[in-house]
């Protein structure tokens, strides 16, 4: 029987590339909630035209902070990919606005391709 010292870890397989570390994973699941949660605030905020007082302008605040945080910049590090928050932001913020502007023009939540497949949804 091998020792918990002596066993193979997942981590050391050199599979960090693919997400494979659980840091790895927990970065990327981490930046992934908080791409959602900055995408539903945006698209609540251009739905129900709300102010700069109420708490979604403060929930897209705070993710903003996040997003040009030293803590943001650390789970990118466990990344393949670096991640640049601003660059992050714009794009959540287009796909918020696409995601809106269809469903007001469809009256469908997302936005679908030729063949009816979704390729937008503003992470519903």
């Amino acid at each position: 029987m091998e020792t918990i010292s002596r066993a193979r870890r997942p981590w050391e397989t050199g599979a960090a590339e693919r997400l494979e570390t659980p840091y790895a994973v927990l970065a990327a699941e981490v930046i992934r909630m908080a791409v959602k949660d900055y995408v539903k605030a945006v698209r609540r905020q251009i739905r129900y035209a709300t102010g700069e007082n109420d708490s979604t302008a403060y929930e897209i605040q705070r993710l903003e902070q996040f997003f040009r945080s030293d803590t943001f910049e650390f789970y990118t590090a466990f990344l393949s990919q670096p991640l640049d928050g601003e660059v992050l932001i714009c794009q959540c913020r287009l796909r918020a606005e696409e995601a809106e502007k269809y469903q007001r023009k469809t009256g469908k939540e997302g936005i679908h391709n030729e063949t009816g497949k979704i390729i937008i949804r503003g992470f519903d």
